[in-house]
């Protein structure tokens, strides 16, 4: 009886599907052409990943540093990309380290070249404008300033009773831990590890850069792109449970291909919520650091928690990106179908009435299902994808801890394969 009616309402939604997805597929799987010249427009914004490991207390003015792009960029030329994959080069600009007399620490790097599959390297000049997840902020000269750590435990009087609350209200036992001074606790240094995402804006024009067309995978069968549309479209959380996030992915692979291809992508498990991960959790807010298995809140979709949570932290637990997956009813092809709800966590919030911490999402939910897939496609484990529209997706939307959202509406299908 429930097969028959998952089957009518996928026979319901293939005639909306099939007209909604026909703008919206991707090409058929073409191979780049030869490389052709064009022009990296001044203030193009290039998304990179570290291949170099990089410190305000260990490296020196004058070390190289590299990374690549993760993501293609734009040319001037009508249909042309610099592609994922392309070497950027550069050197420290500047790593002063944290010192208690004289905080912040701070850590410039300036991009000067970017290479060519073969022949010299072409002259650039880039610098950084965010670091993905992190903690520290970016001046407008481009420039990585560090924390400047509290100077003492929580004060007394009323901002020091609410310190006091915020930090015992999950676990109290670790408060007297979690009070002491960051002195005592940990150096506010910058450090990033190979792997560390950034977004370097282009301070000039950038001629000859080898191009392409853009690669792209071809489309999801229609069978599958409708019973993805089919698919409930909220996530429940709270008591009484309240509509929660929104399933703006739906993927068609293996146990083994879905973790591999997150694992491959750079992203982790998160743990179950325990008394240990909400003790865990009280002092990586306190210390302002990464907690990266860290523990998301419960949600339910069809009246069951999720089956995996995948994401990615770079050095501290207010930002993140993360998602819920659930495994389907219903498969495809003969694999699972997993439904999952994105968003990206950009900063904490205390909520009074529950006496915890929650996180406040990215309004715009759309570029946490953009970043998915190309991390998906940069680690080279994205077999098919297509984004399909749905009907009653409303443009603007409200999650259980009242948090705005927006959307377009549409639901990211995808089919995986083995890294």
């Amino acid at each position: 009886m429930a097969l028959a009616k998952s089957n009518r309402r996928v026979r319901a939604f293939l005639p909306l599907v099939l007209s909604a997805v026909a703008a919206a597929q991707p090409p058929s799987p073409s191979v780049r052409t030869p490389p052709q010249s064009a022009v990296l427009a001044a203030g193009s914004h290039l998304q990179v990943r570290l291949l170099t490991a990089v410190s305000s207390a260990k490296s020196r003015a004058g070390d190289p540093v590299s990374a690549v792009l993760t993501v293609d960029a734009a040319a001037t030329a009508a249909g042309l990309v610099v592609p994922a994959g392309t070497v950027i080069r550069g050197v420290i600009r500047q790593a002063t380290p944290f010192s208690w007399s004289a905080p912040p620490a701070v850590l410039a790097l300036d991009f000067r070249e970017l290479v060519r599959p073969s022949g010299p390297a072409i002259a650039l000049t880039a610098r950084v404008v965010a670091v993905d997840n992190a903690r520290e902020t970016v001046d407008g000269g481009g420039r990585i300033l560090g924390l400047t750590p509290p100077r003492q435990a929580p004060s007394s009087g009323p901002s020091g009773d609410e310190d006091a609350l915020r930090l015992a209200a999950v676990v109290p036992e670790v408060y007297d831990l979690a009070a002491f001074s960051i002195r005592e606790l940990e150096r506010p240094d910058i450090v990033y590890g190979p792997g560390t995402d950034l977004v370097l804006e282009t301070l000039a024009p950038t001629p000859d850069v080898p191009a392409s067309e853009p690669r792209a995978e071809a489309a999801p069968d229609m069978g599958l792109i409708a019973l993805a549309a089919a698919q409930p479209a909220r996530t429940m959380a709270g008591t009484p449970a309240r509509p929660a996030d929104v399933i703006n992915l739906v993927f068609s692979a293996t146990d083994d291909e879905l973790s591999g291809a997150f694992a491959a992508a750079g992203w982790n498990t998160a743990a179950a919520l325990s008394l240990r991960a909400d003790a865990r959790t009280v002092l990586a807010v306190a210390e302002s650091r990464a907690y990266k298995p860290g523990p998301v809140s419960l949600q339910s979709w069809t009246g069951r928690p999720p089956d995996r949570v995948f994401q990615k932290q770079n050095n501290t637990f207010d930002r993140r990106h993360h998602v819920r997956v659930w495994r389907a009813a219903q498969t495809h092809g003969g694999k699972p179908v997993w439904a999952a709800s994105a968003t990206h966590d950009v900063g904490i919030k205390f909520a009074r009435a529950e006496r915890t911490f929650t996180h406040r999402v990215e309004a715009d939910i759309d570029l946490e299902r953009r970043k998915i897939v190309d991390d998906l496609r940069f680690a080279g484990v994205l077999e098919r994808s297509a984004f399909a529209r749905r009907v009653g997706i409303p443009a603007t939307l409200t999650n259980a801890t009242g948090d705005a959202m927006k959307t377009d509406g549409r639901v990211a299908v995808l089919v995986l394969r083995r890294p």
